[in-house]
């Protein structure tokens, strides 16, 4: 299992992103499952399936929940049937011709998929080696908000190193649900960077980080206060309360967390914010009742 999805409308009904194994729905809480993969496979050349149907992150349209979003190792695909078929929507999205390579080329691999809650045309995509790319019509087209290409140069405040552009591999995005202008996007090993402007220019927030690369895998924003930010890094779980100025770590009870390989996976009860779930690659899942008071 790569991700999860939860209809907000009908907590039932749940979608399941796997490894090279596509989607699987369930609307009976998880007993039953049907593959909803249709329209996933590609005959493009030096695309093989596996790629397309390696599926890192779903997001539901908030306001029709029939409409998903499935980011994959090959691109972003849309289906507004609940799953039933999906298309390609990655026009603007920089190809390339072996998925094999991505990780070593900088191609288009998409991470994370996040909604505008406020108007559901706007879609932020987290690539790999590419950033952060916006549709502003429903994923029809994209363009680049922060791009960082070749040797040494800068754009939109993210640094690329040298030839290898895993700095500015973006993994994880979270929108502020009452102000979806704020987004914070979590990268590869440059820590949490901020916009405020809905993309057009973002900075670091890592005070508190320290100078070590932080790997940050997911993003957490308190929907009842959204100024606090969880953030699930290699290094175990840091928070900021007030919209990133600092972080703090909050490990307690979370170990061995040094030298972890993967960063932990955050998800909030969204019944009860209080609650959070933090799941590791080895060490299990771990779950704090109170994380505000941590």
């Amino acid at each position: 299992m790569k991700c999860i999805a939860i209809d907000p409308h009908v907590t039932s009904t749940l979608y399941l992103g796997t490894v090279e194994g596509g989607i699987y729905k369930s609307i009976d809480a998880g007993e039953n499952w049907v593959s909803m993969s249709s329209g996933m496979e590609t005959k493009k050349p030096g695309k093989p399936s596996a790629a397309f149907r390696t599926i890192n992150a779903l997001a539901i349209d908030p306001q029709n929940p029939n409409t998903l979003y499935a980011a994959t190792q090959a691109g972003i695909y849309k289906s507004i049937n609940g799953a039933e078929n999906w298309v390609e929507v990655s026009n603007g999205l920089t190809d390339i011709q072996d998925p094999q390579w991505q990780d070593y080329t900088g191609g288009v691999i998409a991470y994370a998929v996040a909604i505008d809650p406020t108007n559901s045309q706007i879609i932020y995509a987290a690539t790999y080696g590419k950033g952060v790319f916006k549709s502003a019509d429903g994923g029809t087209s994209w363009t680049g908000t922060l791009l960082a290409l070749g040797k040494n140069k800068m754009f939109g405040g993210i640094q690329a190193f040298g030839e290898n552009e895993m700095s500015v591999g973006v993994q994880a995005l979270a929108i502020n649900p009452k102000q979806p202008t704020i987004i914070y996007a979590g990268t590869t090993l440059s820590g949490v960077f901020k916009t405020s402007n809905a993309g057009k220019s973002w900075e670091p927030v890592n005070t508190g980080l320290g100078s070590q690369a932080t790997k940050v895998g997911s993003l957490m924003i308190d929907p009842q206060n959204p100024n606090t930010v969880y953030a699930g890094t290699q290094r175990g779980v840091i928070r900021t309360t007030n919209g990133g100025q600092n972080w703090k770590f909050i490990n307690s009870g979370l170990q061995p967390v040094p030298n972890m390989d993967q960063p932990v996976v955050l998800a909030i009860d969204p019944l009860n914010p209080h609650t959070m779930y933090a799941g590791t690659t080895l060490l299990g899942i771990y779950k704090s009742p109170n994380v505000e008071k941590e």
